[in-house]
């Protein structure tokens, strides 16, 4: 519709020619204003405390019309640059052993030194204002465990290596797990769970192409156990396939249309890649059907809050009234949504009153 294309003209820096049957006017427009220009910068003297400031631009030259910005948000630095990497804990206790991802590689499968890492992590990844990795599930010894209570029988050799790799890993051994583990896939008809602990060694490990071709074998198997499918989009993402990592998600999403994790690890993917308008159509329908799910409402919030952003950086003087509004739409929409995940309560509070108080800043 009209606001679509206006958002999209605006966004892209365009010029919005519709409502008329001879395009001829509009393309000489375009070709005027694209051929005789000058560009004006500034450096701000002020720091960087994330408000909003307005732009005034004004010239003496009779004639000329200016298009400039009308204003931008100065985003600390902060908000600009991918988080720092976190200390690395002590290893967990066995009861719990979700991994932390090694930072993506761009070729081959094992990066100098890795160092594996055990740690506890949050259930789902919000949204950040620029992208950073996605884990969309961390892994714990639960998913090994449901998987090994639905698998039959097996030879005792087996038996005995598989047993041994668990216990190595659950202790923080991952290179002697993944040998373990390894050797008891190498020797045959190793179940499932063997494949899965397998694929959270080589996943620890940075050794990402074994890790997929790992979980790839228990997705095939075992179609209807959801956090492989996580697993799958995490490797996938550290290898630099994002397209596969979404594919993935996407199953995810439709296998379970009411799952908070499938549809906000879908969301945010979405976010991350620049799809903002299906992401938001994502997180709208989970947080419609998941009222009480917090995590859905921060997403929600942060996917508004992106959009609105890249609104207000991109927008030009312009006769048109319509891209000012959409802002504003998106503007109150982030805040309704942050508001709500305060109301409902969660880990990223101090994140959520920090984009409140951008927002609401006049």
């Amino acid at each position: 519709d009209a606001d679509v294309l206006a958002t999209l003209a605006i966004d892209t820096g365009g010029e919005i020619v519709m409502n008329r049957n001879d395009l001829g006017p509009g393309v000489d427009l375009i070709a005027r204003a694209t051929g005789t220009y000058y560009i004006v910068g500034y450096a701000p003297a002020k720091p960087m405390d994330g408000s909003y400031r307005t732009i005034s631009v004004k010239v003496l030259r009779p004639g000329v019309t200016v298009r400039a910005r009308k204003g931008y948000v100065a985003l600390p630095a902060l908000w600009l640059l991918p988080p720092a990497a976190a200390p690395v804990p002590a290893p967990a206790p066995a009861t719990a052993l979700p991994v932390t991802p090694q930072p993506p590689v761009t070729g081959g499968d094992t990066p100098p030194a890795p160092k594996p890492v055990v740690a506890p992590a949050p259930p789902s990844v919000p949204v950040e204002p620029v992208g950073s990795p996605l884990r969309a599930r961390p892994s714990s010894s639960a998913h090994v465990d449901s998987l090994a209570a639905t698998s039959g029988a097996t030879t005792a050799a087996v038996k005995a290596l598989a047993d041994a790799g668990w216990e190595a890993y659950s202790k923080g051994d991952v290179e002697s797990a993944r040998t373990k583990l390894a050797a008891a896939v190498a020797v045959g008809g190793a179940p499932d769970w063997v494949f899965y602990a397998l694929g959270q060694a080589e996943f620890a490990l940075a050794h990402y192409r074994a890790a997929a071709n790992a979980w790839e074998t228990v997705r095939s198997r075992q179609p209807g156990f959801e956090p492989v499918y996580f697993d799958l989009a995490d490797a996938h993402l550290s290898l630099g396939r994002g397209d596969e990592a979404l594919a993935i998600l996407r199953v995810a999403a439709a296998k379970w249309p009411v799952d908070v994790e499938a549809q906000n690890a879908l969301g945010t993917q979405l976010v991350k890649r620049g799809a903002l308008d299906e992401a938001l159509e994502v997180l709208q329908r989970i947080t419609t059907a998941k009222p009480a799910d917090s995590l859905g409402f921060f997403n929600l919030g942060r996917a508004y809050h992106i959009r609105y952003l890249k609104l207000q950086q991109n927008i030009a003087a312009s006769s048109l009234r319509t891209p000012t509004a959409i802002g504003e739409a998106d503007r109150q929409r982030a805040i309704q949504a942050y508001a709500r995940y305060l109301e409902l309560g969660g880990p990223f509070e101090p994140q959520a009153r920090e984009a409140l108080a951008i927002l609401n800043w006049k």
